[in-house]
């Protein structure tokens, strides 16, 4: 594994207690209907089809402001939701020939995740010029048109872009989960230390990419593990990684083909429709989470992979908030 058998201990050891207690309240907010919840999760026949209980909760929810410069502000969070699920899919499908595929799980979701955030950052052209993801700024809302999309990082390769991926989680791959305090998700414990390592490296990650030196061979890395490496050298993880870099990241027209992917879809319909607030997107997070949870239509494997992605989200959002626009709500 990325990290180590104590930082994987702790992570299941705290978020247990910290699980079971937003649990509860959760559940709470729900049988309550408190009318400051985005939206209330309904009891429904099981038999129902998941997509169509996820359509029903979106068509509750209350519509904020998303266009302008709020809408690519979450262009940008889902970005990095949707290469995460894309990574942990490939990466996992990797790891199992390899046998591991939780590791595969964690470096495709980590790799992919934030190359996404990098190009779909860079695509918007908002970057003033600069490589480094912790200096840009998405605008205004009282800025015009956006900067060049030619300058700073939207003119990196793809075959660029990977090796800067790669080496960005060589350097930051043991890195100390950090457990956000606004991130409270009610994630069952079974996909609690993999989505949580996930979404906090994937941050982390952001924080590296734009330092690294222009030449990689100078950076100061670990080696990887023999199955890390497997994954990362296997043609059908670098293929995967091509073919979604080639995506436009773009939640209001993303097209995914795959069931679990249509669900992913749902998540960017809801955010659209109500993030306005960290508050606002935990809310939706937990609310998806437990209808999920309520429907047994779905494999683990397909949950992992929808929660990490879910919990790139969140994460992403608190990161992006702070460095994009300070006045957003982050409480």
């Amino acid at each position: 594994m990325p990290l180590n058998d104590n930082n994987l201990k702790y992570v299941s050891m705290y978020k247990l207690t910290k699980t079971i207690t937003l649990l509860l309240a959760a559940m709470l907010v729900v049988a309550s209907c408190s009318k400051d919840a985005v939206s209330s999760v309904s009891t429904s026949d099981e038999s129902e089809a998941l997509e169509v209980q996820l359509s029903t909760y979106n068509s509750n929810l209350k519509s904020t402001q998303t266009r302008g410069w709020w809408g690519r502000f979450l262009q940008i969070v889902c970005a990095d939701a949707q290469g995460a699920f894309e990574g942990c899919k490939a990466g996992a499908s990797v790891g199992a020939i390899c046998g591991d595929p939780a590791t595969g799980a964690i470096v495709g979701g980590v790799v992919y995740g934030a190359a996404a955030s990098f190009k779909c950052a860079s695509e918007l052209g908002e970057n003033q010029g600069s490589s480094n993801l912790g200096n840009m700024n998405l605008g205004q809302p009282d800025k015009g048109s956006p900067a060049d999309s030619t300058s700073g990082v939207a003119s990196i390769e793809n075959e660029d872009l990977f090796a800067k991926s790669v080496a960005a989680y060589q350097k930051i791959r043991r890195a100390p989960v950090v457990d956000d305090d606004n991130v409270e998700m009610i994630l069952p414990e079974e996909y609690v230390a993999i989505s949580t390592t996930i979404a906090s490296l994937h941050n982390t990650m952001l924080e590296t990419m734009g330092s690294l030196p222009s030449n990689l061979e100078d950076l100061d890395v670990e080696c990887f593990t023999e199955e890390e490496q497997q994954i990362i050298s296997s043609p059908e993880f670098r293929e995967g990684f091509n073919n979604m870099i080639q995506e436009q990241f773009d939640y209001t027209t993303y097209q995914p083909t795959s069931r679990v992917g249509q669900i992913l879809k749902l998540f960017f319909n809801a955010v659209q429709q109500g993030a306005s607030s960290i508050d606002n997107l935990k809310q939706i997070t937990n609310d998806y989470i437990l209808i999920i949870e309520g429907n047994s239509e779905l494999t683990d494997s397909e949950k992992r992979t929808l929660y990490s992605a879910f919990a790139v989200a969140v994460y992403s959002y608190s990161y992006w908030s702070h460095i994009y626009n300070p006045s957003v709500s982050t409480n």
